[in-house]
């Protein structure tokens, strides 16, 4: 689907079973409506959405499940609507969410679960003015970094979640609205 162009309008992938190997949604364009890949898995193979773009519209990886090696959303273009990975399941290998710009809807990652020795990046990321919510997120890895990332006027909440790594960093993190680590754990 690298270079594809989907016209204006509700594009399903919801439940979708890609089996094994590279997937890649470089450079793919979604015009206006809603995106679903909600309960889609992706077996053991790279998964890249690398420089893709999400028009306006709820987008939803909500119950998705990555099998084993890289996920990247590196430099994705989220525009205006709900963007979900609640629940989902990212398997053992990194995953990239570097210089990606959510809009102003609420970015909702709340019980996912991020896998063992791996790297993940949330680096030089833009979160609109909506909600930030990662509660409950369960991140393990060889090394955490949310490196430069800058956060709107909504709340931004890592409530419960769990930080099981011993490279965790927050360097230059910029929040305009609330935070809370609330019961949070740091291992």
């Amino acid at each position: 689907f690298s270079d594809f162009i989907f016209p204006e309008g509700n594009v399903f992938f919801t439940g979708a079973q890609f089996g094994t190997g590279d997937i890649l949604f470089n450079d793919t364009q979604f015009g206006n409506g809603k995106v679903g890949f909600g309960g889609a898995h992706f077996g053991d193979g790279n998964i890249s959405f690398m420089d893709a773009d999400f028009a306006d519209g709820d987008i939803s990886f909500s119950n998705a499940e990555f099998g084993e090696g890289e996920v990247s959303f590196e430099k994705t273009l989220f525009g205006d609507g709900e963007v979900s990975f609640e629940n989902v399941n990212f398997g053992d290998g990194d995953v990239i969410f570097s210089h990606v710009s959510f809009g102003k809807g609420n970015a909702v990652f709340t019980g996912s679960q991020f896998g063992n020795d791996s790297i993940l990046k949330f680096e030089q990321v833009h979160f609109g003015d909506g909600d930030v919510l990662f509660d409950s997120v369960s991140f393990r890895g060889n090394h955490i970094s949310f490196l430069k990332t800058k956060f709107g006027h909504g709340t931004v909440s890592f409530s419960k979640a769990l930080f099981a790594s011993d490279r965790v960093s927050f360097i230059s993190m910029d929040f305009e609205g609330n935070v809370s680590f609330r019961q949070a754990a740091f291992k």
